[in-house]
Formats: structure tokens, sequence, C-alpha cells
């Protein structure tokens, strides 16, 4: 009985801020268009078996996992918002399992706060909404911890087991899921080593890292160079990023103020008992958590940018867990405080998110609304290019499915299609013949980001005669934006 009462009290503790991730994360998913990115995340699923798993081998290893997921899911259905609700319900689960994390760690309140944190985290709810792998990335890091609590705790070979597997998983999510494994793993140097398990958790790390072998040799082997488009990492970089992952600058602050709050505790700890314990690590776990992905990825930058700030979307559930254990770790009045602090900001974060100011600006193009304006607006006859051609990924898939009758694609030779070269871009035709196409067009739509785009990951045929030929035999009749995607109409002087 006591057992039921006890079950009965954690699941009423988890379902508040459960509900209110689910609200959250599930309010408007179909509404926004799909962007470039989660085409391609589509568009790689949407094949045969053996066709997906020739690109995720050769092309786009990355996110592999959830490929796999979204490959049976889309059998199931279509619309953009039933393509979103797996990355939907990781996000939402997401939530109760910080929870637990914290509440071994701190207690019903750390529980408590925790979910509150992750629940109204904007970036949560952003990337719920976005068929792409992040929304697993962060429930998988939060599933690292807890089964490496419960591995330590309980000493259950099943633990162990799923441990390993969870952290096998996380590079398989996105490939820098691997910082996550390590900052947690660091954590361990805090664990009183008399009472390590060397042997299940040397067997854990070491059957992990053979499993990695085929992601690694993948990305050897295969022409994955997809970070070219990466700025700097500079001042206002960071800044973005700190703004984005945190929600909200004044959240930031009150998150570092956490940190400082259970770092104290933690050195407390350490005076106090003279030795390493297992509640240094406990409290050194969330701190390792969230800090050493940030450092690692700008080490990282130092060779090649990478610093994308939903890179590190699997530190988010630690924001969570920081939050609650100091909170808890607080005297009661100064706890209140902080929780109603908490509680305020996070509000003010949760409201941005959902009233979209706080989603980055590549999100805001509408390629549903652009291919509709596209087919109701073209006539027969008409032709179209992509610039740059990677617009092509995004923009193809809303026009495929009106049924044929947007305008034909000059530039694209039949014969190299994304799915007839088994891979993400399809490839244009050469650029002499190219040239003689559009100089024989009446009228022309013109569809993507522009001709100076930055990022080129196919050869930009198109790009290299269009410009000078459009200037010259051509005049810009119509121009619409549909956020970051601009439709241009041009017909023959």
């Amino acid at each position: 009985m006591q057992r039921s009462r006890s079950r009965q009290a954690t699941l009423a503790l988890l379902a508040v801020p459960t509900v209110v991730a689910a609200v959250l994360v599930l309010w408007g998913i179909g509404h926004e268009s799909l962007w470039r990115d989660e085409v391609a995340s589509v568009t790689i699923t949407d094949r045969s078996w053996s066709s997906m798993w020739h690109v995720i081998v050769h092309h786009e290893s990355n996110m592999a996992l959830f490929d796999l997921v979204l490959h049976p899911w889309e059998w199931l259905g279509g619309g953009d918002g039933f393509l979103r609700l797996p990355s939907a319900l990781f996000a939402i689960a997401t939530v109760p399992v910080t929870m637990l994390v914290a509440r071994r760690i701190g207690g019903d309140v750390a529980a408590a706060v925790a979910g509150l944190v992750v629940a109204l985290n904007g970036f949560v709810a952003i990337y719920g909404q976005q068929v792409r792998g992040y929304a697993l990335m962060m429930l998988l890091a939060a599933l690292a911890a807890l089964t490496l609590l419960r591995a330590l705790e309980l000493g259950r070979r099943r633990d162990w087991a799923l441990w390993a597997l969870t952290i096998v998983a996380l590079p398989y999510t996105h490939v820098l899921g691997v910082l996550i494994v390590v900052a947690q793993s660091a954590s361990l140097a805090l664990y009183p080593w008399r009472r390590l398990p060397v042997r299940p958790l040397a067997a854990s790390l070491v059957g992990a890292g053979v499993l990695w072998l085929p992601i690694a040799i993948f990305l050897k082997i295969g022409d994955h160079n997809r970070t070219s488009w990466v700025p700097p990492l500079g001042r206002d970089l960071l800044r973005q990023s700190i703004e984005a992952l945190a929600g909200n600058l004044a959240m930031f602050l009150l998150l570092v103020v956490a940190a400082a709050i259970v770092f104290g505790a933690l050195v407390v700890t350490l005076r106090r008992d003279r030795a390493r314990s297992e509640e240094a690590w406990r409290l050194a776990l969330p701190l390792c958590w969230v800090a050493i992905p940030p450092i690692l990825l700008g080490i990282i930058c130092l060779a090649q940018q990478t610093w994308v700030d939903r890179y590190l979307i699997g530190i988010v559930p630690a924001f969570g867990v920081l939050a609650g254990v100091a909170v808890s770790v607080l005297r009661a009045r100064a706890g209140v405080v902080a929780a109603v602090a908490l509680a305020t900001v996070l509000a003010l974060g949760a409201l941005r998110a959902t009233a979209g100011e706080s989603h980055p600006a590549s999100m805001g193009e509408d390629l549903r609304g652009a291919a509709a304006f596209v087919s109701g607006q073209a006539q027969p006859g008409d032709q179209l290019i992509y610039a740059p051609a990677f617009a092509r990924v995004g923009l193809q898939y809303y026009l495929n499915k009106d049924g044929g009758r947007a305008p034909r694609d000059l530039a694209l030779d039949p014969r190299q299609t994304a799915v007839a070269r088994g891979d993400l871009f399809a490839r244009e035709l050469p650029e002499a013949e190219i040239a003689v196409r559009l100089r024989a067009a009446r009228r022309l739509w013109v569809l993507g980001y522009g001709f100076d785009a930055g990022w080129h990951p196919t050869p930009e045929t198109t790009t290299a005669v269009a410009p000078a030929i459009l200037a010259r035999d051509f005049r810009l009749v119509q121009r619409r934006p549909f956020g970051g995607f601009i439709v241009k109409r041009y017909e023959h002087r």
C-alpha cells in the first residue's frame, strides 16, 4: 500500500510540468511550414530502406537514429504537424525524465523546479516542433543521466545495460552527443573510487566506443561536410546562443546563480567529507553536464567552425537539474523567493517562444506558402531555377504535392535527381546548356535565398551563368518574400 501511494505521489509530481510542456509543444504544431532542414530529414526517410541507408552511410550519417524512427512513422500518415509529432513526444518526455534525475539528487522540490524550468524553456518548445533529431538528443541526454544514477545506486546489470544503450544512441542521434557522454562520465572523478563499480562502468564505455565505430567510419569515408555555413565563433554568436538555450538573458543569469549555489554546496561537501563522496558526485553531475559540452565545442571550433546553439540542446535538461538542486539546498524562505523568480522569468520566456519571437531566422521561411504562390501564379510554359541549388531541397518537396502544376525546373538534369544519385542534393546541367535554356525562356521564376548565398554544398552551375543573362535579357516583374525565402518572377525583355 505504501509503495502504491509513493508511486501515485511521484506521478502527481511529474504530471503538471509534463502537461505544461505538452501544451506548449503541441500548440500550433502544424501551423508553420517545414523549413529546409526539416525537409532534408523528410526527403531522406521518404525512400526505400536501401536508398535511405545509402544516403545515411555516404552523405548524411548525422541524426541516423532519428531517420530510422521517422522512416516507419511516415507510413502512418502525412502533414507537417503529423511529421513533427515524434519530436514533440521526445521533447515532452524529456520533462518527466529530467524531474526524475533532479529528484534523485535533490528531492521533490528539486524535481518540481527542474520540470518547470525545462517545460517552460522556449528552446524545448521550438525544437519539439522540428522534424529533426534535436528533441531526441535532449531526451537521451536526460536518460543517460537517469540511468547512470540508477546504475550507481542500485548496481543492477540491467541498469548498466540501459546506460550503455543510451550513451551508444547519443552520437547516432547527433554526432556531438558524444560531448554529453564525456561530460557525464567526467563527473565520476568525484565519485568515491573504492565504491566505483569499475568493471560494469568500463564494459559500458568500451562497448559504447566499439559501437560508435560505424558512425566514425561513415563520417570518414562519406561526403559529410555540412558545416561550411557556420559563422566563426565570436561574442555576438555566443550571446545569441546563451539567450537561445536559456530562453532569455535573465534566465541565463539566474542559471549562473544556480550553478554558483550548487558549486558552493559541492565545495562545502568536499571540505566536510575530506574526500570524494557520492553526495559530491551528485552535485558535480549537473555542473559537468552543463559546462563541459560548451567548453569542448569551443575547443573543436579552433579546428573547424561547428558552433551552433541547437548542437548543444543536450545540456538543456541540465539547466533544470541545476535550478532544482540550487533551490533545494537553499533555506526555505530563500528557496521560495528563488522559485518565484524562476517562475516569472520562465513564464516570460515561454510567452516569447509561443509568440515566435525567439525562433531562429532560418525557421521563418515559409516554403509551403512560397510553393502555393508559385503554383497559383504560374502559367503554361513557365520555367524556374533555384538560387542557390540547395534551395531545391526545400521548395521541391511542396511543389511535388501540387500534382505537377509547378513550372519546369530548367536547370535540373533529370538523370541527376537526389533519388537517382542516392544523396540529398540533385545535380544541374552543364553551364552551356543552362545558358541556352535561359536565353530561350519567356517567363522565369527564380526561387531561393539569392545567388550570393554563402553555402554551396553542390556545384553551382546555374549561379555561374544566370546573373549575367538575367541582367541583360530579363526584367524583374515580381518579387515576394516568404520569410527568408524569396520568390522572383522575370520576363524576357
